[in-house]
């Protein structure tokens, strides 16, 4: 596992990915669904990030990062990570005006997020879905309500025909239902996926 790149295991297409060189031709597909939707005006990001079991959250969250910044925003990102060290070789990739914070254990994870969810206007998450539950409930509990977007999340799910024809990327929602994640996400508002 190389703290550099922020892998874990071995995945035959980052390594392919790896032997590109500029000027290569590549067919891509893609991307499907809705991504995150920023509010407009400058405004304070909250970025939550659990890279523990999968470390892409953390560069499929980054660019939001850059886009707050151009209009005047402040960044805080939260990275839980199994130990800090593992952090070191992506954070200084990040702009400068990024605030990074990291936690490697629960307590940690929930005291900060308790403390940056009340001055934070907007919440993009890349967390595994059994942490939607107790988000949701922090903000609640935090800021008394929940507006629609304050709290989006992507998803962490298969989008092979782009469609939703395959059914590989049904997520399950809120109301006891199931959603297709290429098609209507893979960002979700948190409220339409827990309760």
């Amino acid at each position: 596992m190389g703290s550099e790149t922020g892998r874990v295991g071995r995945d035959g297409g980052l390594e392919w990915l790896a032997k590109r060189v500029p000027g290569d031709l590549l067919n891509l597909l893609g991307p499907f669904g809705n991504g995150f939707t920023l509010r407009e005006d400058p405004h304070n990001l909250l970025i939550l990030v659990d890279t523990r079991d999968d470390p892409s959250w953390f560069w499929q969250l980054v660019p939001l990062c850059e886009q707050v910044l151009d209009r005047g925003g402040r960044v805080t990102l939260l990275i839980r990570c199994l130990d800090d060290s593992s952090m070191s070789g992506l954070v200084p990739q990040l702009p400068v005006q990024v605030e990074v914070r990291t936690a490697s254990t629960k307590k940690q994870w929930l005291e900060q997020i308790h403390s940056m969810i009340a001055w934070s206007d907007q919440l993009c998450a890349g967390v595994p879905p059994e942490s939607y539950g107790e988000l949701l409930h922090i903000v609640r509990n935090t800021r008394f309500r929940v507006d629609k977007n304050y709290a989006q999340v992507l998803v962490r799910t298969d989008l092979l025909c782009g469609v939703g024809a395959c059914l590989a990327c049904a997520v399950p929602t809120a109301r006891g239902s199931y959603t297709r994640a290429c098609v209507h996400g893979p960002v979700f508002d948190l409220t339409e996926l827990t309760a």
